[in-house]
């Protein structure tokens, strides 16, 4: 695990290098972790990221530019941004923004959000935090650690986050971000 404070704020990460082949059937990880950040955080993908990319707000308020359309991220905002999508994400002027964010990787996590959210970067609220930030939480403890049989534990983890903001995205989240995208 990765811990720093800096100018921008503070960061707790954890990157996994695969140990198990893509196609083995697991959900991987290629990072998580956690950010309490000021005006100067800021991140930029014209070409977008190799894998998928979750972030949940839990204090504060973030940006999210996905193809010309901006997302203002509150507490209890769930965003999802499909991989190969251009985006940017900061915190605005004077504020701070708190916020967990996750890279799923391997086949099975890329193929189950390929169905999901059918191309279309959305944003969910509405979700009780706490049941993420456990999660996440457990999460990077568990790439921490790697207690034997730590694979498994992570794709568990893994499964439930993408599977509860599927189930969301289902409920109305993602219908409601094409509307928001249309009438922008």
């Amino acid at each position: 695990m990765y811990d720093a404070d800096g100018s921008f704020g503070q960061v707790r990460l954890v990157s996994l290098l695969p140990t198990q082949p893509a196609d083995s059937g697991l959900f991987t990880l290629a990072s998580a972790g956690w950010h309490r950040c000021n005006e100067q955080y800021r991140i930029s993908r014209p070409q977008g990221c190799a894998h998928a990319l979750l972030l949940l707000t839990v204090k504060g308020e973030g940006r999210l530019h996905v193809h010309g359309v901006r997302y203002t991220l509150s507490a209890g905002t769930l965003a999802v941004v499909p991989a190969g999508i251009s985006h940017a994400y900061f915190t605005p002027p004077g504020g701070w923004w708190e916020f967990y964010w996750l890279h799923p990787a391997g086949h099975m996590a890329q193929a189950f959000l390929k169905t999901a959210l059918e191309g279309c970067p959305v944003c969910v609220s509405g979700s009780p935090l706490s049941e993420y930030a456990e999660r996440l939480e457990t999460l990077m403890t568990v790439c921490r650690d790697k207690k034997s049989g730590y694979a498994l534990r992570v794709s568990q983890l893994v499964s439930e986050l993408l599977h509860r903001a599927a189930a969301e995205l289902a409920a109305g989240g993602q219908e409601s971000a094409r509307v928001s995208e249309r009438v922008i």
